[in-house]
């Protein structure tokens, strides 16, 4: 921030251009929205005052994440594909890529299935050089999380070895954990109850042991469709009330198709109070504390109870 500060006192338009892109993280990292978004349309206005077309394209596509993780996401897809057709006007094909498996991403959100299909198909067809594997991976996870929205878990799960084979070959550990916990959404829907834990149990662990805030949520999303299955309902409605304080999964059209429904379908089976009781409970409860005991509970192997 005092570096901000410091290029708007010289009024060097490009370099505070740049502060307000590079700033974005951080405040996306300690949750500053509001901030972040303020940051990203100041620096897409200075880029377009500088007709700056590469450091434009950047701005707005980092200003379409911002959006995706402030629970904005219908905010996003339009501000990318501006984007994504600089990057192209541009030549940068990686670039291009990347942000148009983002686009999918963003629609992905927004429960338009068919869309992301279309737009991966499109992907599909264009040549991106040496970094292909890269795009296959998502392209392959993305495919599968389409799949996944419409109900066809069996259809994605293949995808989803494909993407976690490519991720595992490239040493992508981040991803490898993501994709082991949307493995275990679909494991669970294909009625493999005890598959699905054995894969959410150690990203766990590793979240909770090494602060991994996204991983951790995003297992915890899992494990609670296990839990409300396993008779542990009021436990489940508390960890996914926990999960939807984040605006990204409160947001989420694809999270509430592949485990939201779910969850609080069993919830209703609960009485009013005990529901609520539950859900405010979530609300309240410190993230990491929650994912210690939740972790030393998916350790039991509990009996399915439908």
């Amino acid at each position: 921030a005092q570096n901000l500060a410091i290029r708007q006192q010289l009024a060097i338009p490009s370099e505070l251009a740049t502060a307000f892109t590079t700033l974005l993280p951080l405040k996306l990292d300690s949750r500053e929205f509001d901030l972040a978004e303020q940051y990203g349309k100041e620096a897409i206005a200075i880029c377009r005052q500088l007709n700056d077309r590469r450091a434009l394209a950047e701005g707005l596509a980092e200003l379409s994440l911002v959006y995706l993780w402030s629970g904005k996401v219908a905010l996003a897809p339009s501000l990318v594909r501006e984007s994504i057709a600089l990057f192209a006007s541009l030549g940068a094909k990686q670039l291009e890529a990347y942000w148009r498996n983002r686009l999918a991403l963003y629609l992905l959100h927004l429960g338009q299935y068919e869309q992301v299909q279309a737009v991966l198909h499109e992907t599909a067809q264009m040549a991106y050089g040496a970094d292909n594997e890269r795009v296959s991976a998502w392209t392959f996870q993305l495919e599968a999380f389409a799949l996944m929205g419409q109900g066809n878990y069996a259809a994605a799960e293949p995808l989803l070895r494909q993407a976690y084979s490519l991720f595992s070959v490239r040493n992508n550990l981040p991803a490898v954990r993501f994709v082991q916990i949307y493995r275990g959404i679909v494991l669970f829907h294909l009625g493999q109850y005890e598959q699905a834990r054995q894969l959410w149990v150690p990203v766990l662990a590793e979240s909770v042991q090494n602060r991994l805030m996204m991983c951790l949520l995003t297992a915890l999303a899992g494990i609670s469709l296990w839990l409300a299955a396993v008779g542990q309902v009021e436990e489940a409605i508390r960890v996914f009330a926990r999960v939807e304080m984040e605006p990204f999964f409160r947001t989420s059209q694809w999270y509430a198709d592949v485990v939201g429904n779910y969850v609080w379908r069993k919830g209703a089976t609960l009485p009013l109070a005990q529901f609520q009781m539950a859900q405010e409970g979530g609300k309240t409860a410190v993230l990491w504390e929650l994912g210690q005991q939740v972790q030393m509970l998916a350790s039991l192997a509990l009996e399915v109870g439908d």
